[in-house]
C-alpha cells in the first residue's frame, strides 16, 4: 500500500494490543504511537490505558514491515513478550487517570529491531491543539477514533478500524472537573487506548462563523471506557477492563465514550522522565 494521503496515515498509527495473564485469560486492546519532543529530541511512545494492561503477564503487539518506504499489508511483525509485559509501562501517578506510556525504544531493543525495518507512524505533539485553537473548537465537532473494537480488525492486512461520532459535551471543558470530555460514537471493548481526532478533510466551519479551505487535524485525546446499563449496576460507566476480563453482560450501551484529553498524554510521558531523574537525586 502506498501510504499518500492525511487520512492514509492515520491507519498506521495504532497497533493491536493482545494481553495474558499469570492464568493464561486473554484481553484485547489499542495501543497509538506517539512523539513526545523533548529537548530537541524526537521521544517516540507507545500509550494505552493502564486497564488494557492491568494484570497483565505477557503481551503482543504488531508492526508492519517496510518496503520502499510503505507498508507491507499483510505483512506484520507480532512482537511476543511472554512475561514482564506489565514492567515495560509507566502509568499516570494520579491513579484515576486511564493513562499508561512505553518508550519505543524498549520494544525496538527488546527486539532488536531498526527503524528502517518496520512500518509506523507517530502522532506529533504538534498537533495537540493550544490554548487558542482549543477556543476555536465548536461545542459540537465530529469526531474519529481509531482502533480494534471486540478486536475486530482486517486480520488479512493487519488495517485497525476507524469510528466516528461527535462531542457528547465540549472539549474545552473539563466534564466532571476532570480532564476529560464525552463522546457520542460507538465505543466498544476494544476501542480502548483509541486516539481521537478531530479531522475535518478538504474545509470547515470555523466557530463564530464562516467557512475555512482546507484540512483541520487535531488530536484530542484517548478513548478510556464506554457508558452503558446493565443488569447489576444502573446507569454508570462500566470500565471496559470489567466487561472484558469478567465478561459482564451488558443489556445496553448508549454510545457514549469517556476521552482522556491529550494533555493527560503528555503530562504522563513528562512524569516517565522525571522518573528517570529521581534516582540521580537521591544519590547526590
Amino acid at each position: 500500500m502506498k501510504v499518500e494521503s492525511l487520512a492514509d496515515q492515520l491507519l498506521f498509527t495504532t497497533t493491536r494490543i493482545e494481553c495474558s495473564d499469570s492464568q493464561g485469560n486473554k484481553s484485547l486492546g489499542t495501543g497509538f504511537f506517539f512523539n513526545y519532543i523533548k529537548n530537541e529530541q524526537n521521544n517516540p511512545f507507545l500509550v494505552t490505558n493502564k486497564h488494557v494492561i492491568k494484570d497483565s503477564e505477557g503481551g503482543e503487539l504488531f508492526l508492519f514491515s517496510k518496503k520502499n518506504d510503505n507498508p507491507k499489508l499483510g505483512k506484520s511483525i507480532p512482537l511476543h513478550v511472554p512475561t514482564g509485559f506489565l514492567e515495560a509501562w509507566f502509568g499516570h501517578n494520579n491513579e484515576k487517570v486511564d493513562i499508561a506510556v512505553m518508550p519505543m525504544k524498549i520494544i525496538f531493543d527488546t527486539f532488536k529491531l531498526k527503524f528502517e525495518d518496520v512500518y509506523f507512524l507517530t502522532i506529533p505533539d504538534s498537533i495537540i491543539p493550544s490554548e487558542d485553537k482549543l477556543k476555536e473548537i465548536d461545542s459540537l465537532e465530529e469526531v474519529i477514533f481509531i482502533g480494534y473494537p471486540w478486536g475486530f480488525w482486517d486480520s488479512k492486512n493487519y488495517l485497525p478500524i476507524v469510528r466516528k461520532g461527535i462531542t457528547a459535551s465540549p472539549i474545552n471543558v473539563d466534564f466532571e472537573g476532570e480532564k476529560k470530555f464525552i463522546i457520542d460514537a460507538s465505543v466498544y471493548p476494544g476501542s480502548s487506548g483509541s486516539p481521537v481526532f478531530l479531522f475535518n478533510k478538504g474545509m470547515y466551519q470555523k466557530k463564530g462563523g464562516g467557512t475555512t479551505v482546507g484540512s483541520r487535524l487535531l488530536f484530542l485525546g484517548i478513548v478510556s471506557e464506554t457508558v452503558g446499563r446493565n443488569s447489576f449496576q444502573d446507569l454508570e460507566s462500566i470500565p471496559q477492563s470489567v466487561q472484558s476480563r469478567l465478561g459482564v453482560k451488558t443489556n445496553q450501551l448508549l454510545n457514549l465514550g469517556v476521552v482522556y484529553k491529550s494533555e493527560l498524554i503528555t503530562e504522563t510521558i513528562e512524569q516517565f522522565f522525571e522518573s528517570l531523574e529521581k534516582p540521580k537525586t537521591q544519590d547526590s
